[in-house]
């Protein structure tokens, strides 16, 4: 893991574009994906059965 102190996010699909001035910069442009997927339901109550909507939830 990495300790940053601050960033600065916008969303976008394409690469960013540097003015000719920033190119000497030492400082890193990208993309970072990120993507959001279904993961194990965690049960709260073990009393209740899982109903098999909460089952198939990750499949």
């Amino acid at each position: 893991m990495t300790a940053m102190d601050e960033a600065a996010v916008k969303i976008s699909d394409s690469l960013p574009s540097d003015k000719d001035e920033d190119l000497a910069l030492a400082v890193w442009t990208g993309i970072l994906p990120l993507k959001t997927a279904r993961g194990t339901p965690v049960h709260a109550d073990g009393g209740v059965p899982v109903p098999d909507y909460v089952r198939s939830w990750a499949d």
